[in-house]
């Protein structure tokens, strides 16, 4: 679904970007990532560190094009559904994301606590990718919105 589509149907609300905002989204998405690879801390934790570090990507990308994703039933379906329409991120692999999700879903809701090595990695692979995807487009199509030293400053696990 197009993004004003989406806007049209309240999930989506209008804002200026701001490069303070965007900052600590991205903050927010470098932590994740570094939760999700934290061997200390359950495969099932770990998966959903990395689907937070995806949702946030796509929270991310909807502030750098104007968009705020509004709380209200399906706003998860709808953010990974507008990384196609930001970012440009292919059907299939914005397909691999809501398995993901539904995937966290289960871990939370049904307490299903079987998440293999491969999958926990899998995960975090694409999870990695996604960010750099959006690295590479913002800084493309949005450059004034970054600063820079963003991209290195460490994530303060604190």
């Amino acid at each position: 679904m197009k993004l004003y589509k989406m806007e049209e149907r309240g999930y989506l609300a209008r804002i200026t970007p701001s490069r303070d905002d965007l900052a600590h989204l991205i903050t927010a998405i470098q932590r994740r990532l570094m939760d999700a690879k934290n061997v200390t801390v359950t495969r099932e934790n770990r998966l959903q560190q990395a689907y937070q570090a995806v949702l946030q990507v796509a929270i991310a990308a909807l502030h750098a094009k104007g968009y705020r994703l509004k709380s209200k039933p399906a706003h998860h379906v709808m953010a990974i559904e507008s990384l196609e329409h930001t970012i440009g991120v292919e059907r299939g692999l914005r397909d691999y994301y809501q398995s993901l999700r539904k995937r966290r879903h289960d871990v939370i809701y049904d307490a299903i606590i079987s998440v293999s090595e491969q999958d926990l990695e899998e995960a975090i692979e694409r999870a990695e990718g996604l960010f750099a995807a959006f690295r590479e487009w913002l800084e493309k199509y949005q450059p004034d919105l970054v600063d820079a030293s963003i991209w290195h400053r460490p994530a303060d696990p604190g």
